[in-house]
């Protein structure tokens, strides 16, 4: 089973859930895999939700989520107090963060009459281990990121520890085992604020 949670403007996290959901599908590993996601856009018709679905195999299936605009629920009042929502990764957690009780309801009933084997979401949607845990699913996290990226990632805690500086003012940032440095500025909008609660 997968899911993936996006801002209403995220396509990107839906393709790569999609591929891994073709290969565990493939008549190799023989899985019957589920999405579970939000419509790409609110304007998605169903004309577009039906051209998507055909394009998937026979052992794939997509379920998609109410899509509602992450302002319009009031819980989020308090989140957006504790996290501004002032740039687009604090609006991608909040929007998988709000969709959570719609994904709830949805795996209930698959719950009851399939075997459901895991619960893979994305990095965004990992709020949905509350779901797998109450449901007892096998729950895993899914990262399409390329290998730069990755190391990046499994770096920062160091980097952040021998740093002073905003990353924006860094000139370059060398990771360990690569040749070529990574700008600052180039970093993703939750590095570039380092007191900001979406680095944190």
């Amino acid at each position: 089973m997968l899911f993936c949670s996006q801002a209403p403007a995220g396509i990107g996290h839906l393709i790569p859930m999609t591929e891994l959901s073709r290969m565990l599908a493939s008549p190799r590993l023989n899985f019957f895999v589920t999405i579970i996601t939000k419509a790409p856009s609110v304007s998605s018709s169903e004309k577009d939700k039906q051209l998507f679905r055909s394009s998937l195999p026979s052992s794939v299936n997509i379920i998609f989520l109410p899509t509602t605009h992450p302002y319009d629920n009031s819980f989020t009042e308090v989140f957006l107090s504790a996290f501004p929502c002032d740039n687009s990764f604090t609006e991608v957690f909040l929007s998988a963060l709000t969709s959570v009780p719609a994904l709830r309801e949805t795996i209930r009933p698959l719950k009851s009459s399939t075997r459901v084997v895991a619960l893979i979401t994305d990095f965004s949607s990992v709020d949905t281990i509350d779901v797998a845990r109450e449901l007892d699913v096998p729950f895993f996290v899914f990262g399409p990121f390329n290998l730069m990226v990755l190391s990046f990632l499994l770096h920062s805690p160091v980097i952040d520890r021998v740093i002073a500086t905003e990353f924006w003012d860094m000139p370059v940032i060398k990771l360990p085992g690569w040749g070529t440095a990574i700008k600052g500025i180039d970093l993703g909008a939750a590095y570039q604020d380092r007191k900001g609660e979406p680095y944190n």
